[in-house]
This record gives C-alpha cells, structure tokens and sequence, in this order.
C-alpha cells in the first residue's frame, strides 16, 4: 500500500501527530488515501478517505480490510441531482444529520455489488463527472452516497463535507470515498490508536513527499509565483479583501441595506486551491455562499475586462447560480477562457453566461449586448440578489488599451440592475490605473446613493489631484480605435445566448 499521510483538525498538543494538507493533497493526485480525524468533541474517529475517481480493487480492497467496510461517498449537491439520487429519508434522525442518498451499483460491469472490484466500478462511475446518465447507476446497491453541504467544513465539520474539500482542493472532482478505521476487536479507532497506526505498516505517514522546506515548490503548488507572487502584509490584504465582501454580503442578508458596496473586492480569477491572475483570494465566491444563507438564486454579473474564470468554475454545476462575464476574448489573451456562450454542466446547463467581445469594444457595443442579455437573464432565472463586479481594466485609459469603455458603460448596467428593485453588491475588481478606477467607482458609488456625476465634472482639490492631469475631471478620454464588433457578431450572439438561457417563458 502506498504511503498515506494522517491529516485532521487537530489541537496544537497533537500537532506533530498530523501531516500537512499539501502532503495530503498529493498524496490524493498519486490515487492514495488519506486519513482524516474530526474533532475530538464531535466522533473523535478516523475516516479513509481517497478520491472516487482514482478508486481501483486494490484501493477498495486495503479499505475493506482495514475498516468497517460501511463504505460511502461523500459527493457535491449538483452531481447526485445530475445522477437523480435522492435522500434516503426526507427527516433524518441521525444525530450529525448526515444525509445519505439511496444506495447504488454500477448498472454494468459488476456481479453482486459487494466485491472490491464491484465497489470500485461503481465509486468510479459516482467520480467520473463525464457520466451524466443516471442509468449507468441501479438502485440499491452496495455503496451510499453521502450528500455533503455547499459550504464545505465551514459550514459542518463532517467527514462527508472534507471529502469533497480535499478533492477541490487537490484539483479533482468533488467526490471523495470514505470509511470509518476500526481496531482488530471491532471498534472504532480513536485519536490514540490513529497516531500509533499511522506509523505501522498498513498505513504510514509519507516519507517519499517533496521537502516541505522546499518553499519555492510549495509556492508554486498553490499559485503564489509571477502575478501572484507573496508580499509582505499578503495575509492582512487576504483578510481585508475577503471580509470586506462576505461582510458587505451579509448586510443585505440581515436586510440591513438594499444595496452594499466593497470597491476593494471582486477578486474572480482565484481558483479553490490556487492564486491567480493577481487574485490571492475569490472574495465574490465567498460572497455569493455568504448570500446563499438567505438568497436562493443568485445573478452574478462580471464587467472585468478578463473572463470571470474563478467564480464560473465555483459554480459551474449549480442551477442556483447564474453567472454573466462580458470580456475579451482572444487566442494568448488573460485567463484563456470565456470563449463558449455557454459553459454550464449538470444542473448548471445554461447557468454559466459568456459574452466574449472583440478589441475596441466602445461604450454602444458593450451597453447594447450587456442589456439585450441581461433583461433576457432577468426573465429567465428571477434571481433574488444580484452581485456586480465592476473590473475597470476596460477602460479606455487603463494601461491594457484593449477595450475603448468610459464610465457610462458602467453606469448604465448598474442603473440597469438597481433598477429591478433586487438587493445588489456592487464589487471591484481589475484596473490598473488608479485615476481610471477612481473616477469610474465613485461615480458608481453617487448612482448607488441615487444621484449621478456628470463625466465633465471637475475633481475637487485634494492631495492626489495631480494624479488626474491634465484634465482634472471625471472625463476619461477615448482612444482612436476601431470598434471591431460588428452588429452582426454582436447579434448573433444575442440570440445565442437567448436560446440557450434555461426556464424561458
């Protein structure tokens, strides 16, 4: 059997028993398993627990021997809706209020469903998000799958919910196999037990893992390299940036306002377990799962000048998220993605909405396809809160010069959304001149409190005031450059778009 680290929420007394998340993480990605303890005022036991979609005989076949052989999977909400397996009980009464869906066998390729072979086909079939069919499963069988809650262990500090974390976080599908480890007698290991089989030769902490004091491949593991380097206050600008959204989400999920601002957030390129594209944290992730608490539909609309990659890939199997990213798209251009109309999965068919725009987009192309697509989304999902990330890069005087866009063409969408009478959290997000930003959020910022700032409007004196020469004004100055959008591209997909929008009346 291979090595596999001991991980777990541990007690700074106990620390030295634990290895780290990345060993763990890597030990995942090689098809090993991992050992995870939940607290020790919760079960205080010890749960296997190794990705569904690495799952072989042999992985199933160590498991069985060295647990109690109850083996379940812990899977994301989206997929065991996509795979049509409902709760086994509408009102559990068990005590963690775990929810187990009924049980399943793979519908081909197996005997009885009980061999470690058999159970390994259909844990393969429960981690394999390219089958979509929910016949490839037959009901019962010998495997239970777990439903775990959206918001992680944050949210239950279950085995069921860090099974499907570790997986995101080690970049893989959310769906982890997990089974309670049992001593010879029959009973359930405890911490103390853990910590002596963790040297033993069934399961041993990882000996063959990379140094961790190799710094610059821990780095480079989680993405802090190039544009995501680290800095000093790096942690403080993470807190600042991620509690300023989910505070200014939870504003409108206490009622407190109708409308929340956090200039500072709309870090969207942010992957799960990886910086990136300048983002050390997806603030708008957070906040959107802050707003879940109370909201069940949620519109996100991106205005960056780079596709909203990070918050379409958070949610792009949920039906309860409709996301829109107006941007440009072109072949080496910044995250290389966004290109499809339409890049939903599962339940999330038709919920994940991409507008790619060609260089020189002006303020009519960008506010005609912005207003054509989003009253249609309006219609069509009825969402309950909307979130408005406000990326400035697009910006005629930003320093990409990409997009030729002055503040109207942010001022009309946000009029546009205030405007539906929803709650709404208006975010930051790119920009790369500070000026550019600057003029574009506060004007944003006076239509949010009801009023409006006429763009020839001098800037009043202050120490930054030479910042905005020559003009001194809330002006920002076009480029002669060719709008290369043409009606016709622009049209076309309008009515893709359209057509592809789920629950049209």
């Amino acid at each position: 059997m291979a090595p596999t680290p001991l991980t777990g929420r541990n007690t700074a007394a106990s620390h030295a028993n634990f290895d780290s998340i990345e060993s763990a993480l890597v030990a995942l990605r090689n098809g090993e398993g991992v050992v995870v303890m939940d607290n020790e005022d919760r079960e205080n036991e010890g749960d296997f627990i190794f990705a569904a979609e690495k799952a072989t005989p042999e992985l199933l076949a160590f498991t069985i021997r060295y647990s109690s052989g109850y083996i379940c999977v812990g899977m994301d909400p989206d997929r065991l809706d996509e795979l049509n397996l409902p709760l086994m009980v509408k009102d559990s009464t068990d005590p963690l209020r775990t929810q187990y869906t009924i049980s399943v066998d793979a519908a081909e390729g197996v005997s009885t469903g009980i061999s470690a072979a058999d159970r390994s086909r259909t844990i393969g079939i429960l981690g394999n998000f390219d089958i979509k069919n929910p016949a490839a499963l037959r009901r019962p069988g010998h495997v239970l799958p777990l439903r775990a809650r959206k918001g992680g262990v944050i949210e239950r500090g279950g085995h069921t919910e860090a099974a499907t974390d570790l997986m995101r976080l080690a970049g893989m599908n959310p769906a982890g196999a997990l089974c309670e480890l049992v001593n010879d007698d029959g009973t359930m290991k405890r911490r103390d037990d853990l910590a002596l089989v963790r040297s033993s030769q069934s399961i041993h902490a990882a000996d063959s893992l990379p140094d961790e004091d190799d710094e610059q491949d821990r780095q480079q593991c989680f993405g802090l390299v190039h544009d995501c380097a680290l800095f000093e206050g790096v942690e403080e600008h993470v807190r600042y940036a991620a509690g300023g959204t989910v505070a200014a989400a939870n504003i409108l999920v206490e009622g407190q306002a109708q409308i929340a601002i956090h200039w500072e957030g709309g870090r969207h390129h942010c992957q799960r377990s990886k910086a990136a594209g300048f983002c050390y944290v997806n603030d708008v992730v957070l906040g959107i799962l802050a707003l879940q608490k109370r909201f069940s539909r949620v519109l996100y609309i991106d205005l960056d000048l780079h596709h909203g990659d990070g918050v379409q890939d958070a949610f792009l199997y949920s039906s309860g998220v409709m996301t829109l990213s107006l941007h440009h798209h072109d072949r080496g251009f910044y995250p290389n993605s966004g290109g499809e109309l339409s890049e939903g999965r599962g339940n999330g068919a038709g919920y994940s909405i991409n507008v790619p725009l060609q260089r020189g987009t002006n303020d009519n192309s960008f506010i005609h396809v912005f207003s054509a697509v989003a009253n249609k989304m309006l219609m069509a999902f009825d969402p309950e809160v909307i979130v408005v990330q406000c990326g400035c890069d697009g910006l005629a005087g930003d320093p990409h010069k990409v997009f030729n866009l002055t503040s109207n063409a942010f001022a009309q969408p946000v009029k546009t959304v205030l405007g539906w009478g929803r709650p709404v959290l208006l975010l930051g997000g790119g920009g790369y001149s500070w000026p550019e930003c600057a003029r574009c959020w506060t004007r944003l910022t006076a239509i949010a409190c009801g009023y409006d700032i006429v763009p020839e409007t001098d800037i009043p004196e202050h120490v930054f005031l030479n910042e905005y020469a020559p003009g001194f004004d809330m002006l920002t100055d076009v480029m002669l450059i060719e709008d290369s959008n043409t009606k016709e591209y622009l049209d076309s997909i309008i009515q893709a778009i359209q057509a592809a929008l789920p629950n049209q009346s």
